[in-house]
């Protein structure tokens, strides 16, 4: 399973050593007051990767369904 990678920050050039209390208070700070922003690109990103996964998992389903009815068609 994938993850972000603790040396490939969203930041580059900034070390972990680096970032502080109050690094973190302001990205607290700042996630609370563009809250709706956050909420809707999070909803985004978590319909996109569904819907993948879905299309992933019904594909080779799909596939079947319709061979399976190409082939009754044919020979039919």
């Amino acid at each position: 399973m994938g993850g972000v990678r603790p040396d490939a920050g969203a930041l580059p050039g900034t070390s972990l050593e680096s970032i502080d209390h109050q690094h973190l208070l302001r990205a607290m700070d700042a996630l609370v007051e563009h809250k709706a922003e956050v909420d809707n690109k999070r909803h985004a990103l978590l319909q996109t990767a569904c819907v993948a996964s879905y299309t992933a998992r019904l594909a080779p389903s799909l596939a079947l369904a319709i061979t399976t009815s190409f082939v009754q068609v044919i020979f039919a």
